[in-house]
């Protein structure tokens, strides 16, 4: 009895730990969220001269990240590298909308970065790794880090100001080692019967 509860407990233990919300850390900062929804963002400030390359089947790619302090960020910065192709981050969203600006933004509250991406090869799992790649570095990928993506479908995106600093990333982790039995628990033979070690000849 005591051994199926000790077993019990410790898939309980597991299940917690496996589905812990995390943040994840980047060369700015940390990434509390990452979603892709179906659900067309709109984007202001696009020039006509300037057009941003939006896939037949768009998905979007939303991450919401906090800056280290004195940090600031642009849509030049970063590119979410998914199935082996590069899409460029479009709009940033510090609290009024998503804006395709040239400046940087510097924030001490959470801000959003938007990808668009082919949904003909992002979004096909409900959680799917995808890589953010640092620009600031040309050339180099020191400073690439994978986030698993949570896929919402059409959805929208939560807004920065609900998501908590803790981060809602789920991270996936290994399975861990299945406890071993508890000392003095049963065993059986091959025939199926119970066998006492302690029986006497």
């Amino acid at each position: 009895m005591k051994s199926s509860l000790f077993i019990l407990f410790a898939a309980i233990f597991s299940l917690t730990v496996q589905l812990q919300a995390e943040t994840i850390r980047f060369r700015s900062g940390h990434v509390l969220a990452a979603e892709l929804t179906t659900r067309k963002i709109n984007i202001s400030g696009i020039p006509a001269e300037l057009p941003v390359n939006i896939p037949a089947k768009p998905v979007y790619a939303v991450l919401t990240v906090k800056l280290d302090r004195f940090r600031s960020i642009s849509i030049f910065d970063y590119t979410l590298i998914a199935y082996g192709t590069e899409f460029p981050c479009v709009a940033i969203n510090s609290g009024r909308g998503f804006v395709h600006t040239d400046a940087p933004v510097t924030s001490e509250d959470a801000v959003q970065l938007l990808f668009i991406a082919d949904a003909l090869t992002a979004g096909k799992a409900k959680l799917e790794e995808n890589v953010l790649r640092c620009k600031l570095t040309p050339g180099k990928d020191l400073f690439d880090v994978k986030v698993p993506f949570s896929f919402i479908g059409s959805d929208a995106p939560k807004t920065p100001g609900t998501i908590p600093e803790s981060g809602i990333i789920v991270i996936k982790k290994p399975e861990p080692p299945k406890p071993a039995a508890a000392p003095g628990a049963d065993r059986k033979n091959d025939s199926g019967n119970t066998s006492d070690s302690g029986a006497e000849e």
